[in-house]
């Protein structure tokens, strides 16, 4: 699988791998394929098969008819391609399901650390707030409080986002 080191903590869980929007991309493009293959290729073929020029009697050499030999062979052939892309798509499914589980993965282990990291600078914040006197002239009380608040809505956020990740 490739490489998920472009996840951070910052990562909007919408970046992640969307397996169906991808697989239902594919095959909406396979049925544009078929259908114009169908109506085009097809029908052509089969309505000359019965009726034209690769019917069993036209250019018959020794019993065999060369024409409608190969014309069964194509239509055969294109049949085979239905079968292929059926069992393609579900490898692409299986791959694709993976790398989102490695992607998911990711995002949330980055979140869960940007976590610890701001629960840690909240607990050192509440601890320069115990000692922060009212006579300090550096730092007042004021701007402890609104570090230890920006800290808590940091938190809220990340464990909103972190929720959003786990239901990908």
């Amino acid at each position: 699988m490739s490489k998920v080191d472009w996840i951070t903590w910052n990562t909007d869980p919408k970046e992640i791998l969307n397996p169906n929007e991808i697989v239902e991309k594919i095959t909406m493009g396979y049925q544009d394929y078929n259908n114009f293959v169908t109506s085009r290729i097809t029908e052509n073929l089969k309505k000359e098969m019965e009726t034209g020029g690769l019917n069993r009697i036209s250019l018959n050499v020794y019993g065999n008819s060369p024409a409608y030999e190969k014309t069964t062979n194509i239509l055969n052939h294109m049949n085979e391609i239905t079968i292929l892309f059926d069992s393609f798509k579900k490898r692409l499914k299986t791959s694709l399901d993976e790398q989102k589980e490695i992607e998911k993965s990711q995002l949330i282990q980055a979140i869960e650390e940007k976590i610890a990291e701001e629960k840690k600078k909240l607990d050192n914040t509440e601890l320069l707030k115990n000692r922060v006197s009212t006579s300090n002239q550096s730092i007042s009380l004021e701007q402890v409080e609104e570090i230890i608040q920006g800290c808590r809505d940091r938190i809220e956020r990340l464990q909103e986002k972190l929720e959003v990740a786990k239901e990908l």
